[in-house]
């Protein structure tokens, strides 16, 4: 599948922070969003395409590419919601970064979903490559926080009942050339966000960023 290297894993129990009554989607961009170092990107999935490119989004270090790799169709609307990707399988996204060796670097996810069945949940994993073409080692990515929140009903019978929001915070050390994010699981896929920062002189320490992100 192309994934290089070992993978940190979020899968299983997620940690439900509120419910929202708007049945919309919720952005929630990094307070680094746009410094120095940075990037992002967003796939709406509008279309059957399995290799879209970002919908919207920034990257000075090269495009991002990311390919579906689903078991059931495209849906052009399930849920409520329009353009829907069925995953019972994966996706994997690619993302570039700066050749330069920094200290360390940041990811945050946010993949809007529900289950294609009842308890199902996402799996999201990365792995990271160097600029010696080693891997960053499983215990050098590390999951620091992770949060979901219902934003909406599907109405779909036999189906998880929910729409969710769920973040996903990173940290990679040092900073690798490019990172490879899988998200697995029976699960409907609404949307998806990655943004991303490797600088020495803009971030905090992660104890302070992640409850600036989350809290």
């Amino acid at each position: 599948m192309g994934i290089k290297g070992r993978v940190t894993l979020s899968c299983g129990l997620v940690i439900l922070l509120s419910t929202v009554s708007a049945f919309a989607t919720l952005t929630s961009p990094p307070s680094w969003r746009g410094a120095s170092g940075t990037t992002w990107a967003e796939w709406e999935f509008s279309t059957n395409d399995k290799t879209p490119p970002p919908d919207n989004g920034v990257n000075p270090y090269g495009s991002p590419s990311l390919v579906v790799h689903p078991i059931g169709d495209w849906q052009s609307s399930w849920g409520g919601r329009d353009g829907i990707w069925p995953l019972s399988g994966m996706i994997e996204v690619t993302i570039p970064n700066t050749q330069e060796t920094n200290p360390y670097k940041f990811v945050q996810i946010e993949l809007i979903w529900a289950g294609e069945y009842p308890n199902q949940l996402p799996c999201v994993s990365i792995s990271a490559t160097l600029a010696d073409g080693s891997d960053v080692p499983e215990d050098d990515i590390n999951l620091i926080d992770e949060s979901t929140t219902i934003i909406g009903q599907t109405n779909e019978a036999g189906a998880d009942s929910d729409w969710h929001q769920s973040i996903y915070l990173y940290k990679i050390v040092p900073n690798p050339i490019e990172e490879t994010i899988t998200i697995g699981g029976a699960i409907m896929v609404d949307s998806l966000m990655i943004d991303t920062i490797c600088t020495n002189s803009y971030l905090p320490e992660p104890t302070s960023l992640a409850i600036a992100l989350l809290g």
